[in-house]
């Protein structure tokens, strides 16, 4: 009985949006209701199975023509403009108006070649700290196969200087939202996240990143920032980690995860904002503490 269009749920009533609601409109209201709904979050399975359905049912439909007047013999159809493909985000300030001058020492120009470039600075480390290196290493390319490719806008940023002995490994700027990592390694297991710590048949002591969100939201007060600790292990989709939902230590903005699921909670955090924004003022700013 499931193919009957009778039994089929209304896709924009499951997302709460009208039949002539704009695809900007649709994707919003998707994006918002995942992250209420996520199982990950608390929510509920099978809501979170609808909305994503819905989302799919709609993101498939493609535009009907326009209906031409037709007559005995209507004439053929031809294009008199050259296609063009819509812009899958924009510039803020837009690139028409220049270069875009940030204080720094030096002071940063911030011009369409440097505004349109995704990776910006290098990964820190020296001989000790190579484990590390090679683990943001792998966290930059996942960013940038998995989230930049189906959120453009996004930049990343590595080596960002708050102070002379704090340096953060990789940051992502994302519209009106940032996303600041730690990465870490444990071997496939399942943990549990008592707030400080993954406890399993090995122990793995998370990094904190309290200081990291409070010294980037005071750079950027207009900004939200959000803060992952992404595990890697053997397995893209391990370790399993359980952890309460009401945890809320190390600064995190959701439980440490494996890179696969981390990429899911990032998705999530900067689709829910302006994600199609790139902010060349904020770029400036972050490759000013390069």
């Amino acid at each position: 009985m499931s193919d009957n269009p009778g039994n089929r749920l209304d896709p924009y009533a499951v997302l709460g949006v009208s039949p002539s609601a704009s695809e900007k409109q649709v994707r919003r209201a998707y994006l918002a209701l995942a992250k209420q709904h996520h199982p990950d979050r608390g929510g509920d399975a099978a809501r979170f199975d609808q909305i994503t359905k819905a989302w799919k049912q709609l993101s498939e439909v493609e535009p009907e023509p326009a209906s031409e007047p037709q007559g005995p013999n209507p004439a053929p159809r031809t294009n008199t403009a050259p296609p063009t493909e819509a812009e899958p985000f924009r510039f803020i300030p837009p690139l028409a108006e220049g270069p875009v001058q940030v204080p720094g020492k030096p002071p940063v120009t911030v011009d369409s070649p440097l505004a349109q470039r995704v990776v910006h600075g290098k990964i820190p480390g020296g001989f000790f700290g190579r484990q590390n290196r090679t683990l943001h290493t792998r966290l930059s390319d996942m960013l940038q196969q998995r989230v930049h490719s189906a959120l453009p806008a996004v930049r990343i940023f590595h080596g960002v200087k708050l102070s002379r002995r704090h340096v953060l490994d990789t940051v992502l700027l994302g519209g009106s939202k940032l996303a600041v990592f730690s990465a870490q390694h444990a071997p496939p297991d399942v943990y549990q996240f008592n707030g400080t710590e993954l406890m399993g048949r090995k122990r793995v002591v998370l990094d904190d990143l309290s200081d990291a969100v409070a010294g980037l939201q005071q750079l950027f007060p207009n900004l939200e920032v959000g803060a992952f600790s992404v595990i890697f292990s053997t397995n893209p989709h391990a370790p399993t980690i359980q952890a309460s939902t009401t945890l809320n230590t190390l600064g995190l903005s959701e439980a440490p995860a494996s890179i696969m699921d981390a990429v899911r909670q990032v998705k999530l955090f900067i689709g829910t904002g302006d994600h199609n924004v790139v902010d060349r003022t904020s770029m400036g700013q972050l490759i000013a503490k390069l």
